[in-house]
């Protein structure tokens, strides 16, 4: 048995606090401390329990900073999946190179708070709701060079209007394979569905959202790693993407408060990864975003509101420490 409590400061916290835990402390509009993990871990048998508050299972990319390949990271994890969880997950493995788990939580970004009152959404019975959490994986599925990963989430989220709550479905799948001694490919496809998500005073209407990234890595040498990211993610009935901060955690949160926007994000990223020493990790990279569907109120995506695409440009140092 043992525990896991982590804090990260910075204007990172609005993608990671759990509504009626961090944001019952936080009142900053960009600065502010979460706590993405705070969890017991007990292994009876062969089976392994979390209990508490941790990060999502779901996805490639993962929370924090020196976790990923590149810096940017995807519209997927930004708008598709959810960031952490606060309840239980137990998993075992089954033999054959099968991994299975199941749990209850609080649904997305959550956490229910029974005495205190969340800033700027009044009560917090809005958030009381228990959700599913499923995994599923396999190892050497093809051969002894690949693994498959499946993340299944089912809980009541906030609709359009943040106050009412509707069933929301959402799996990932992630398959990864050395293609040869140097290169690693990995796939990662998202759906999201929602039940009555988007409130209208004529009634109300279901929400999908979906996509397919991509990544490419080439270990060029020891210390240095080539990498290469193509996505795609559909925003079908323009209610993930809008604003930079998504998480009704964050209230307080700073955001442009741009959308929701109704359409297709691509995105292609290149760039190295370089570690000169076991602390210090090196990431410039360059990305093209396009966007293509309707504007909102006159307003495009990037460059303030004027265009449907962007150019990045990225250096991204890391010192571990």
């Amino acid at each position: 048995m043992g525990a896991r409590v982590d804090f990260v400061y910075g204007t990172t916290y609005r993608f990671l606090t759990s509504a009626g835990l961090e944001s019952s402390w936080n009142t900053g509009r960009s600065y502010g401390l979460a706590m993405p993990n705070a969890y017991a871990e007990v292994q009876l048998g062969a089976v392994d329990t979390k209990l508490g508050h941790f990060t999502s299972p779901v996805g490639y990319c993962a929370i924090g900073a020196a976790n990923n390949f590149f810096a940017v990271l995807p519209y997927t994890f930004q708008y598709g999946e959810p960031f952490t969880h606060t309840g239980f997950l137990s998993s075992t493995k089954l033999g054959g190179g099968w991994s299975a788990g199941a749990g209850l939580t609080d649904g997305w970004d959550s956490t229910a708070n029974w005495s205190s009152e969340s800033r700027g959404f009044g009560s917090d019975a809005w958030n009381r709701h228990v959700g599913g959490l499923g995994t599923l994986s396999k190892s050497e599925v093809f051969d002894a060079h690949d693994s498959l990963d499946c993340v299944f989430v089912s809980s009541e989220e906030p609709d359009s209007t943040g106050i009412g709550r509707t069933p929301r479905y959402l799996q990932t799948v992630v398959y990864s394979r050395e293609v040869a001694s140097d290169w690693t490919w990995i796939v990662q496809s998202d759906f999201g569905t929602q039940r009555a998500a988007i409130v209208s005073p004529t009634g109300s209407s279901s929400a999908q959202w979906y996509g397919l990234n991509q990544f490419l890595f080439w270990q060029v040498a020891p210390q240095w790693r080539l990498g290469a990211n193509v996505e795609w993610f559909r925003d079908e009935d323009g209610f993930r993407v809008g604003g930079a901060v998504p998480s009704y955690g964050s209230p307080s949160g700073g955001s442009f408060r741009r959308g929701l926007f109704q359409g297709n994000f691509f995105r292609l990223m290149v760039g190295p990864k370089w570690t000169p020493s076991a602390n210090v990790i090196v990431r410039p990279a360059i990305a093209f975003d396009r966007y293509e569907g309707p504007g909102v109120a006159g307003l495009r995506p990037f460059d303030d509101g004027t265009s449907d695409h962007q150019w990045l440009a990225v250096l991204d140092v890391i010192l571990r420490f």
